[in-house]
């Protein structure tokens, strides 16, 4: 039994290593969530490099995913890429997850644009994105935005509140 487990992991562990050779119509295959975390991580991280329109769309659509761990080599190649423009433009996403994930991106790239679509997430309908907005403030924003904060101190839910307070500590 331990034998076949070890096995599985090191064809695992070949299939990632493979990936590294593949085309992008490959990478975009492997994102599929009928493959392994490992597989969906490492294309998620390859198509970072490759960086066109549709590598950026479908790591987008990716952040819909409920793994956490694709979603953050996700927000990685996104960050990579570098696009804000591209992150601000999908902010509309239902999924929160998107939504989130786009707000964790842009907290790592900073800007005008970035920050004025950060404040706005402040007020989204789900507690997660206004979390991360606040976090994203905290590390991109400057003085100016404490005013922005300052409502989340009193939201519904105790996350949003919690980083909306380190923010503007970490901004004053």
């Amino acid at each position: 039994m331990m034998l076949r487990r070890l096995n599985k992991i090191y064809l695992q562990d070949q299939w990632a290593i493979s990936l590294s050779k593949m085309d992008e119509s490959q990478l975009l295959s492997n994102l599929s969530e009928l493959n392994s975390e490992k597989v969906r991580i490492v294309a998620a991280k390859k198509l970072g490099v490759v960086n066109n329109q549709i590598s950026r769309e479908a790591l987008v659509d990716t952040l819909g995913t409920l793994n956490s761990f694709v979603r953050d080599a996700v927000v990685q190649s996104l960050v990579r890429i570098g696009d804000v423009e591209f992150l601000c433009n999908n902010m509309n996403n239902e999924h929160r997850y998107v939504r989130r994930g786009i707000v964790q991106a842009l907290g790592e790239l900073g800007g005008e644009m970035a920050c004025k679509i950060l404040t706005e997430s402040l007020k989204d309908r789900e507690w997660g994105v206004r979390m991360y907005a606040a976090e994203s403030l905290g590390k991109v924003g400057n003085r100016s935005h404490i005013p922005k904060l300052n409502p989340l101190l009193k939201d519904e839910h105790e996350w949003p509140r919690r980083v909306a307070s380190l923010s503007i500590k970490e901004l004053e």
